[in-house]
């Protein structure tokens, strides 16, 4: 079974490789509390939540799922930061791509 589902819509949270894939993924989520049953994203959500950017529930014991009753502000404008660093980069990419080209 995947990571999570929110039991109220039927969203499927999928096994996240990183903490902040499973924020983005957890952002999206339209209705609360969502289960999440795998471990790999159980640990993820305790890194989430000691960072304040998720409300959860998480087990006391491994193996045990946990549940996240939503997405902090501090939560969300990480994303933001981190899309606007992701365009930054993107801009920064294609104006070396363009400066090489114009010192032919």
């Amino acid at each position: 079974m995947n990571a999570a589902v929110n039991r109220a819509s039927g969203r499927l949270i999928e096994h996240a490789t990183m903490s902040m894939e499973l924020l983005r993924q957890l952002a999206f989520c339209e209705v609360f509390p969502v289960l999440v049953k795998d471990e790999t994203s159980v640990d993820h959500l305790r890194v989430l939540r000691a960072a304040g950017m998720v409300e959860a529930q998480l087990p006391d014991e491994p193996g045990h799922p946990a549940w996240v009753h939503g997405v902090t502000g501090v939560g969300r404008a990480m994303l933001r930061a981190d899309d606007a660093r992701k365009v930054l980069e993107l801009r920064g990419s294609r104006q070396m791509a363009a400066h090489r080209a114009l010192t032919r």
